[in-house]
């Protein structure tokens, strides 16, 4: 994203769209990848709620990337 329009809240906004849309679909699990360099992205997933899976070494890049995935259901208490 280009400097002049970061931390204007537009990545939330369309976190929160995927989110919800994910929800409204069913999903119980949402996931994403970004790059392992770009500390601030993972630290952003993080504060929304993304919890760390796995590496992955795609084909198509030249870094490793992080995969990523948040619950979108609460935990259901088992009786």
């Amino acid at each position: 994203m280009e400097p002049q329009v970061q931390s204007r809240g537009i990545g939330s906004r369309l976190l929160d769209h995927v989110e919800r849309r994910a929800k409204a679909l069913g999903a119980a699990e949402l996931s994403c990848d970004t790059a392992e360099p770009a500390k601030h992205l993972i630290e952003f997933y993080n504060r929304r709620g993304y919890r760390f899976i796995q590496y992955a070494q795609w084909k198509s890049t030249n870094y490793r990337s992080v995969i990523l995935s948040k619950c979108l259901t609460p935990p259901t208490l088992l009786a």
